[in-house]
């Protein structure tokens, strides 16, 4: 969102693991939209306090919690991504190995 806005390109990539429809639309025509059409423009505002929100939850998660509180925060919020997502996926996002989520899963189903 923030090099949206500054114009310039993303320090990161996006990868989907799982099928999905994208859709895209070019900066310019975003924002000849958003000036026409008060609907489209209150959607993209919602849009970006959204996105940010998530950046907010997850410096929050990432910053303090260990690797199991990120872990039980991630299911808590999106419950399907265990059968939708490869272990190796949800090891790297947490900053962990995949053993290591192994044995963090297997301590939770232990308890």
């Amino acid at each position: 969102m923030f090099c949206y806005f500054k114009g310039e390109p993303a320090f990161l990539q996006y990868e989907a693991v799982t099928q999905m429809v994208l859709y895209s639309i070019r900066k310019d025509d975003l924002e000849e939209l958003c000036r026409q059409n008060l609907a489209i423009s209150n959607l993209f505002r919602t849009i970006c306090i959204e996105e940010l929100y998530c950046l907010e939850r997850k410096c929050k998660i990432f910053g303090k919690d260990d690797a199991l509180s990120r872990y039980i925060s991630l299911i808590k919020v999106r419950p399907q991504i265990v059968k939708e997502v490869p272990l190796k996926h949800i090891a790297s996002y947490l900053g962990i190995t995949q053993q290591s989520l192994s044995r963090l899963r297997a301590s939770i189903k232990n308890q």
